[in-house]
């Protein structure tokens, strides 16, 4: 019985002239799914968890206001329009480069050095969420790399503002 099952269904298998396709799902970035310019008002995600150094927690915060002030938004914890809320994972990666140097008197002698450096990141990301609703409205997501305590507040200041950057110009609230 299992044997004609599978002559036949090897046969229609084999007759369908379709191919499957991929299916090519859009960029999420490149959709205009909300028009932005309705929102004017937010308020902190209650949700948000601070950053184990609270200095850098309150340099985001304040360079996250400062981006949503410029872009016309104004807080309000009563009723915002959306929540903000930011996201940063710490990540340490090994970055090795290897570099080969042949002996001038001997082509045979090759010194080969391999210079191994840790290098600590940054994945930061800024999501506006619906506050009615809870849908995200709009997110920028980027990787910075850390440097040292004395230069922390110009980094996050400057990362912030590169994710704001992607902030779409049309749907300016102030406008």
């Amino acid at each position: 019985m299992i044997g004609p099952v599978l002559a036949l269904v090897a046969t229609l298998f084999v007759q369908t002239p379709h191919k499957p396709e991929l299916l090519q799902l859009p960029n999420l970035n490149e959709l205009d799914l909300t028009d932005l310019s309705s929102y004017k008002t937010y308020a902190w995600n209650k949700k948000q968890v601070p950053l184990e150094n609270m200095a850098n927690h309150l340099r985001m915060i304040n360079a996250v206001q400062k981006s949503l002030k410029e872009l016309g938004y104004r807080p309000d914890t009563v009723r915002p329009d959306v929540r903000v809320q930011y996201r940063v994972e710490l990540v340490e990666r090994l970055q090795g480069r290897a570099s080969q140097t042949r002996s001038v008197w001997d082509d045979a002698n090759s010194t080969v050095q391999i210079n191994f450096s840790r290098e600590k990141l940054a994945n930061v990301s800024i999501e506006l969420v619906e506050a009615e609703s809870n849908f995200l409205v709009w997110h920028a997501k980027g990787t910075y790399t850390i440097g040292t305590p004395d230069k922390a507040e110009k980094q996050i200041n400057a990362a912030v503002t590169a994710l704001f950057e992607q902030y779409p110009e049309e749907s300016n609230p102030e406008e």
